[in-house]
């Protein structure tokens, strides 16, 4: 069974970034459909992907690493991956963020995605589940 403590820090993290992303984006008029729009599936890989970047980085700050010269190098690396840019994450989240249901079930998804990894770290690593 994954640690407490790190279900709790994963769980806060994603619980944050859906405050700041929706924080961010309340427009007062609908959102338009972007003219690039991410399929579901693909927003969640990129999302959880942006979660263990920023998780890597949080380490790095914490065991007083410098990231901050190659923390847009990692972003850009993750944009390059999926062929998208910020400015087309940026106009997906502000659409899906009009539908909740959607972005419930995508944050879940990426919660779900989290925590499988973590299961198979702590399998490679020998430690108990």
């Amino acid at each position: 069974m994954p640690e407490p403590n790190a279900l709790t820090r994963i769980g806060l993290l994603v619980v944050f970034a859906a405050i700041l992303i929706t924080a961010c984006g309340t427009p007062k008029a609908r959102q338009a459909k972007p003219k690039v729009l991410i399929s579901q599936n693909t927003l969640t890989q990129v999302l959880t992907d942006v979660h263990l970047v920023e998780a890597a980085m949080n380490m790095r700050r914490n065991n007083g690493q410098e990231f901050e010269s190659q923390k847009n190098a990692i972003f850009d690396s993750v944009f390059v991956h999926y062929s998208i840019t910020p400015q087309i994450l940026e106009d997906n989240l502000l659409y899906y963020n009009q539908q909740p249901q959607i972005m419930e079930k995508v944050y879940q998804d990426v919660i779900d995605s989290l925590m499988s990894l973590q299961k198979n770290l702590r399998l490679d690593d020998g430690m108990p589940r």
